[in-house]
């Protein structure tokens, strides 16, 4: 995700206002985000190339799930429902 994303969505996650594209009038919600991602959030912002005050914003419940390679019980499972 770009830098300037990446501003964009803390500042919708600060302020809790959209404008539509196109649009003239803010409008104001409340909503709660879930976030998912392959990558190393941690590393990323030590590398800066993730935002250190967003990934503060979105890490607030972890949950870290091993990848399949790691389960093999869960991939017999899983073929035998698929």
């Amino acid at each position: 995700m770009s830098y300037p994303l990446q501003a964009k969505i803390l500042r919708f996650l600060q302020d809790k206002v959209i404008e539509r594209v196109g649009g003239r009038s803010s409008i104001s919600v409340d909503i709660k985000i879930v976030c998912a991602t392959n990558k190393n959030l941690r590393e990323m912002v030590l590398d800066k190339t993730f935002r250190e005050d967003l990934f503060y914003r979105i890490s607030e419940i972890v949950i870290d799930i091993p990848p399949l390679r790691e389960r093999g019980d869960d991939v017999i499972a899983l073929s035998r429902v698929f």
